[in-house]
């Protein structure tokens, strides 16, 4: 006769101490001295102090709003985007490149 197998105990959650993304995953740190990293808190300052919202500018640059995020976070930044992402703001493109 076969043995039986003791019931699957359900898996113990773990405190996640880092912000997931949608598949779980904890979200890559973007090092704040890289010039995307420069560009996406530009991006964010630029929108704060106009009293612009992210679903606002998302939807006139033509990006979905998880996609601004990630502008703002310094990710997924194509120079094509600039144009839109300026247009969002209010701002030339040159408003957006950091220099120092």
């Amino acid at each position: 006769m076969p043995k039986k197998r003791p019931a699957a105990q359900p898996a113990a959650k773990q405190p996640r101490t880092e912000p997931a993304t949608r598949r779980g995953r904890p979200s890559k740190p973007v090092e704040e001295d890289t010039f995307a990293a420069g560009i996406g808190r530009i991006i964010r300052e630029t929108r704060e102090r106009k009293g612009l919202t992210v679903e606002h500018c998302a939807s006139v640059a033509n990006v979905a709003v998880p996609t601004w995020y990630h502008f703002e976070r310094g990710r997924s930044i194509g120079l094509d985007k600039l144009p839109h992402i300026a247009s969002a703001l209010g701002v030339k493109v040159i408003k957006l490149i950091p220099y120092e």
